[in-house]
């Protein structure tokens, strides 16, 4: 079983374990993994796997968790470093079997061929993305959400509503991507404020969780776009909740993108709650702009940032460090988006 700490705390991988020893199955634990995980747990955790005789892997708990559990599956297959797969669809084949069980509703990686870790030699998030780390079997039982505190509930829900969004305007959507993008967004807008106004609502919970499989299913036949390109250097050189980011450059992002598919971006609005009728195209594409803004603030999302401690002074620099470093998602993007857009894009976000 790979998972964290906190599952480990929270007393649900012992309950995990002790119905896996009643069946006549042994195992172990690795538990070495951090909430944005490096690729050196990675790397850990694929040596004990190879080096220990097992023949099953189960992911437990959040994204981070799962991703170090299906790419160091693979891994066990593999030969050389964990650096030589980053990249797209540089693995050769599966690993060992897997099996995916999220304790949180965001990430959606229970279902994706992308896994993202944090490299500890630049900083940077990089990702592997591939059929082969796809899970077996996933079981995705919202009762096991129950348990997530509010600041978390918060920024993987912004997470999976982003990657819905994204995915719905990425430029290899089709009506497959769309169904289940725009169902997803559906669902958050149903039950995001109500699990955040009371965590123990079983019915908001699963809409949640529901959508965050949903939307990853979504994103990994779609795309990302924009918006996850400038976020990643938030992610990995500011340590920001990878929600947070997305959340903060959201408005932004949203506002150049719109003319891209200002169609689609009116459908969001709409399957957020927003009243476009009668208005024009662009009109009440602009709406979703601002459900966005409104849904962060009601939460108590900052959309500055200034007040992340972010120096004015390197705005610049991180712009066009962002666009550098988020070239594997901008060609997804509605809009063809330039260094000079990203620069103004954190300006704007300042």
């Amino acid at each position: 079983m790979v998972t964290d700490p906190g599952i480990i705390q929270a007393g649900l991988a012992g309950s995990l374990l002790d119905s896996m020893r009643g069946a006549g199955i042994a195992g172990a634990v690795f538990d070495d993994v951090n909430p944005d995980p490096e690729l050196g747990k990675v790397e850990a955790c694929a040596s004990a796997l190879k080096n220990g005789g097992y023949d099953l892997v189960v992911g437990f708990g959040g994204g981070s968790p799962l991703d170090v559990a299906k790419y160091s599956s693979a891994l066990t297959a593999h030969s050389g470093s964990v650096r030589d797969y980053l990249g797209r669809e540089l693995l050769q084949q599966k690993g060992l079997p897997t099996i995916l069980i999220p304790t949180t509703a965001g990430t959606g990686s229970e279902v994706t061929w992308a896994a993202v870790f944090h490299d500890e030699a630049d900083h940077v998030k990089k990702a592997v993305w591939s059929p082969y780390v796809q899970a077996d079997t996933v079981i995705v039982d919202p009762g096991l959400t129950l348990s997530m505190p509010l600041s978390l509930t918060i920024d993987t829900g912004m997470d999976a509503l982003f990657h819905a969004m994204e995915a719905y305007v990425a430029r290899d959507a089709s009506p497959l991507t769309d169904g289940l993008a725009i169902e997803a967004i559906r669902l958050i807008n149903k039950g995001f404020r109500a699990v955040v106004k009371d965590g123990r609502d079983l019915e908001a919970r699963s809409d949640m969780a529901f959508a965050a499989t949903l939307a990853g299913l979504a994103f990994s036949n779609a795309g990302l776009g924009a918006l996850h390109a400038l976020a990643l250097l938030l992610d990995g050189e500011f340590g920001f909740t990878h929600g947070r980011s997305l959340a903060v450059l959201a408005p932004h992002v949203l506002e150049f993108n719109l003319s891209g598919n200002p169609g689609k971006y009116a459908q969001m609005a709409a399957a957020l709650g927003e009243s476009t009728e009668g208005m024009r195209e662009l009109e009440a594409a602009r709406k979703v702009v601002e459900a966005i803004s409104r849904l962060a603030s009601d939460q108590g999302v900052s959309l500055r940032l200034r007040d992340y401690g972010i120096p004015s002074d390197r705005l610049d620099e991180m712009g066009k460090r962002a666009f550098e470093i988020g070239q594997r998602h901008l060609p997804m993007n509605p809009r063809p988006l330039s260094r000079e857009d990203a620069v103004r894009i954190y300006q704007e976000a300042y």
